[in-house]
């Protein structure tokens, strides 16, 4: 948020972006194709949790493990959420 204390606090644009951004995944998520969507989500999630494990494993990152480590942990929780959405479409199909 940016803005003086006597005035109504304003977005920066950032912060706007990704309220954009969370407004477009719900919308999506909640839509007809919602399952579909979340299940593409979580193939992606998973292949940046590979691709950050390889990292972490190979030892090309030690100065930011903990920071991969806690991306890691994030991209799991993030698909944790995800696979509820998803059940629908994978037991269709």
């Amino acid at each position: 948020m940016i803005g003086r204390p006597d005035q109504p606090p304003q977005l920066d644009p950032e912060e706007g972006t990704r309220r954009a951004l969370m407004t477009d995944l719900s919308e999506a998520l909640a839509g007809p194709d919602g399952p579909t969507v979340a299940a593409e989500l979580m193939a992606r999630l998973d292949r940046v949790a590979e691709e950050l494990t390889l990292e972490m494993t190979n030892g090309t990152a030690p100065d930011r493990f903990r920071s991969i480590e806690v991306l890691r942990e994030g991209i799991r929780s993030a698909r944790s959420v995800l696979v509820a959405v998803s059940r629908p479409a994978e037991s269709n199909g």
